[in-house]
């Protein structure tokens, strides 16, 4: 959560630098553009990029089907790799939490607190005067008979009040200092901020800066905008035909008799620099047309901006779409009902009586799969592969959301041989280009949010007594084998010479056959640890059961009794106190594959 805020406001500002570029191109333009580009500035920061990514990951080409099957959505974890798999968040040993994000969230909550507080001292004067404020009656002249124009004599100065029923609400006595040439002017500005909505765009922005109060880049938006909004509405007064003069003495004598409205949701007359929009005036100056070369660089940098993103999501969604690569199938293959019981088995043969393993050329030629369920072979043709600094001892766990029953129950026998002597991996596309044909299988690679184990440093975030440098050389030779690894007994674990992300995988395996504690999930390192370490760790064994948790995976082993990880207290204990480590429960983002449609296969 924090490393995507963090992205989505490098991101956020990245977009206002460029739209501050693209400003300075056009500032010889109308300023209505200007504002609408800072407006887009503003608006960004309440859209992440990756929300348009998300959104184009929906439109994906896939090739439908002559007859469209009723889908059957569903997520296969430790499908694809990494897979980290897990079956519950267990209450792990007690540790010091971390404060920092508390510290963090209560320092936003207080400064977003204050901006609200800040919004409502500035907006309680504006409800007075319009408590106060009583119905005008103008003549057809001022250009206002559309409009409904009030006079209040606590209203700091002229201004627009409202979003979806705006109100004109004039200073009392303000008609009487003007002339009718300046009180058409003023009327004609403070229209064209209703035309516009500038009143929407400054609430909107009033929301981005409660939101985003720390960030100063959004502070210097909101001074653009105004500066903008009040430019783009004295250009449209003077080309309505007002005398400059005329507009420029009205808009002076009303910021003798007032005081500037500081709420940017009430739009008034005297916001910006009162001097530069004096002297713009005075000149007459306009915007010029937009022309047709700057009007498509326009349109390209929107395009890039909110197209793009939504094209290159539904272009990786494509690109993450299963299907099977072309010149890889079996040469023969057969896809049979399992008739009676036995165990299940899959492997690959090179063998010429067909055994497990690989030919003496390093080669494969035939996949055996026996008594196997639709699940199982999914597994087995898209295997989950290691990855550095994460380890699972389950990997023949696939979680299934919303499956049709038979992809559990249904057992089936395969037996396909390759047209040549082939490789591991081109074996397993043969293998994937005959399941997606018989099951009629439409799937797309995904991620889904899943418990793990994440191993860290305790809470003084230096490893403990007994995690030391290790000064062994690992390398072997052929005289004797490498003095690193791990080792030992029920309650006694002993290290030497291993890395962090080298303790994971044989940590669980060992904690799992010798002193029978389940690590039932994914472990995954974030100690940040590097380097060689020696260590002996020592802990009373825990309390066994007969069984493993109710809330364990069904295909983990219910003997010999074993502890599962949330309940071996004096293993965890040990690991804080003596290594400085702990184990905690975390939810993560990881690769899955999504199945949209599958089938009952067609038999032979």
């Amino acid at each position: 959560m924090t490393l995507a805020l963090v992205d989505h406001i490098w991101q956020s500002t990245l977009f206002v630098v460029l739209v501050w570029l693209a400003a300075m191109a056009l500032r010889s333009n109308g300023a209505r553009v200007r504002f609408w580009m800072w407006t887009a500035a503003s608006i960004k920061f309440l859209v992440p990029l990756s929300l348009l990514v998300n959104v184009g990951e929906r439109f994906q080409w896939r090739n439908a089907p002559a007859v469209v099957q009723p889908a059957v959505a569903f997520v296969m974890e430790d499908v694809l790799a990494p897979a980290d798999v897990v079956v519950a968040v267990p209450t792990v040993t007690p540790q010091s939490p971390l404060v920092w994000p508390w510290i963090v969230l209560a320092v936003w909550c207080a400064g977003a607190v204050v901006m609200l507080w800040s919004w409502w001292r500035q907006w309680l004067p504006i409800r007075r005067a319009l408590r106060r404020a009583r119905a005008l009656q103008l003549d057809a002249r001022y250009g206002a008979a559309d409009l409904a124009v009030m006079s209040s004599p606590s209203m700091p100065e002229p201004g627009v009040v409202g979003i979806r029923r705006p109100r004109l609400v004039l200073p009392e006595g303000l008609v009487e200092r003007l002339s009718p040439e300046q009180l058409r002017a003023l009327i004609a500005h403070e229209r064209c901020h209703i035309r516009c909505h500038d009143n929407l765009t400054g609430a909107i922005h009033m929301v981005v800066e409660t939101v985003f109060w720390f960030h100063p880049v959004v502070w210097w938006i909101e001074r653009q905008l105004i500066d903008e909004r009040e430019r783009a509405c004295d250009e449209a007064v003077l080309s309505s035909g007002s005398d400059p003069q005329d507009y420029a003495e009205g808009l002076l004598e009303v910021c003798r008799q007032s005081v500037g409205l500081r709420l940017a949701c009430v739009a008034g007359v005297s916001g910006a620099n009162l001097r530069a929009r004096v002297e713009t005036i005075m000149r007459n100056e306009i915007g010029r047309p937009m022309t047709r070369a700057r009007r498509w660089s326009l349109a390209l940098m929107v395009a890039a901006t909110v197209v793009g993103p939504i094209a290159g999501g539904a272009l990786r969604a494509q690109s993450q779409t299963v299907v099977p690569r072309v010149g890889f199938a079996f040469a023969e293959a057969s896809l049979k009902p399992h008739g009676g019981v036995g165990t299940s088995q899959m492997y690959f043969s090179g063998d010429a009586d067909g055994r497990p393993g690989s030919g003496p050329d390093g080669r494969f030629d035939l996949v055996v799969a026996t008594n196997v369920t639709a699940r199982a072979l999914l597994r087995f043709a898209f295997p989950p592969e290691l990855q550095e600094r994460r380890a699972n001892i389950a990997p023949e766990r696939i979680d299934i959301e919303n499956a049709p029953g038979w992809v559990d129950a249904d057992r089936f026998d395969v037996v396909a041989r390759a047209p040549a002597r082939s490789t591991r991996p081109e074996l397993q596309e043969m293998l994937r280009s005959l399941v997606i044909e018989r099951f009629k299988l439409k799937a797309h690679r995904g991620s889904k949010g899943i418990p793990i184990y994440a191993l860290t440093l305790a809470g003084h975030g230096s490893p403990g007594p007994d995690l030391t440098p290790s000064q062994l050389d690992c390398r072997a030779n052929a005289a004797e084998p490498s003095p690193c690894g791990l080792s030992g007994t029920t309650g006694r674990l002993i290290g030497r010479g291993v890395t962090m992300a080298g303790l994971l995988r044989p940590l669980a395996e060992h904690l799992h056959a010798g002193s029978r504690i389940i690590v039932d999930q994914l472990l995954v390192d974030r100690t940040g640890l590097s380097g060689r370490f020696d260590f002996t760790l020592e802990w009373t064994p825990d309390a066994v059961t007969a069984g493993v948790s109710s809330q364990a995976p069904a295909t983990l082993p219910r003997n010999p009794p074993s502890v599962p990880m949330s309940n071996a207290v004096n293993f965890l204990a040990a690991l804080e106190q003596q290594l400085g480590l702990v184990l905690v429960p975390e939810v993560a983002p990881e690769p899955a594959l999504i199945v949209d449609e599958i089938e009952l296969p067609t038999l032979d």
